[in-house]
């Protein structure tokens, strides 16, 4: 459509209560709100009734967003996993090093848990604990048949590992809910990795934000297939509003363990910072998890 057409066509009628840039003229209407039925009087009412049947008409793809901006997105959009690298290969490195900082590290604090059972040997036996399960948020989320088939004869520490997984979550929600999560959001995105990275299918996790930033609620906002799941950007916003949040961080996971960002996510990324930017909501981030580590959309510039 052509909105300059649409101006000359209604150019015989200008609406009182819009102002122009030169004095004392008043400036068009949007042709989509100037015509009224029957030629009749244009009202608050009537003009809301327009703006809300624009609205839910079907949407259109347009160049950088998945949606037009009369679009509230309501249709389903994809996350799914990548098979085309969006990174470099220096930038993909430089995540494993990082995970594998990380796993160092985990395994350090495992040999401290485990040292009352394990004495002087426990940094040999946590090392060998994560080399077993892949990686120390894997062997918290272990389950006891698991456990007896890696570690036979060790029912000690076997009911050790399971006493502890519920206040290693416990501790991690915690630490998240206990201050703002930006900008400092690693408290998040250890909980985060620790609910997410082992799932077996993918899942849309949505953290609703007050104005200081503080958490107000974490929903698991989509379930989905190894592969892919489906998100409603106007469902999203919908939550956001009732319950008065105003910032959204949005997470998923790669069941294949990779965190790669596919050209499904950056879209779905789009669709809901775009959706919720109508209603002067901000998508902080949106981090897609990995067994191996995550991704931060914010920190590579798609955000």
């Amino acid at each position: 459509m052509d909105d300059r057409s649409d101006h000359r066509a209604g150019a015989g009628h200008r609406h009182p209560s819009v102002g122009s840039d030169r004095p004392g003229d008043a400036a068009r209407c949007p042709a989509e709100l100037d015509r009224a039925p029957g030629g009749s009087r244009l009202t608050t009412s009537s003009i809301l009734a327009r703006i809300r049947a624009i609205m839910d008409r079907p949407c259109r793809r347009t160049a950088g967003y998945p949606f037009s901006r009369g679009d509230t997105g309501k249709r389903a959009l994809h996350l799914g996993e990548s098979y085309r690298p969006l990174k470099s290969a220096d930038a993909t490195q430089r995540h494993r090093d990082s995970a594998a900082a990380s796993a160092r590290g985990g395994e350090q604090r495992l040999a401290d848990l485990i040292a009352p059972l394990c004495g002087h040997g426990s940094t040999v036996v946590a090392a060998d604990l994560v080399s077993r399960f892949g990686s120390l948020s894997a062997l918290f989320r272990a389950n006891r048949a698991a456990l007896e088939s890696r570690l036979p004869g060790r029912r000690d520490l076997i009911d050790m590992l399971l006493a502890v997984q519920p206040l290693v979550r416990e501790l991690l929600k915690a630490e998240m809910l206990d201050a703002p999560v930006l900008p400092d959001n690693r408290a998040a995105i250890r909980y985060l990795h620790a609910s997410m990275a082992h799932e077996p299918a993918e899942q849309v996790r949505v953290l609703y934000l007050d104005a200081k930033n503080r958490i107000l609620r974490d929903d698991v906002a989509a379930r989905g297939s190894v592969t892919k799941t489906d998100i409603f950007p106007r469902e999203i916003v919908r939550r956001a509003l009732d319950l008065g949040a105003t910032g959204l961080i949005m997470a998923h996971n790669h069941p294949s363990g990779d965190p790669e960002p596919s050209r499904h996510d950056l879209t779905a990324t789009r669709a809901v910072a775009e959706a919720a930017r109508l209603f002067d909501i901000v998508l902080h981030d949106h981090i897609v998890i990995g067994r191996g580590g995550y991704r931060s959309l914010r920190e590579e510039g798609y955000l």
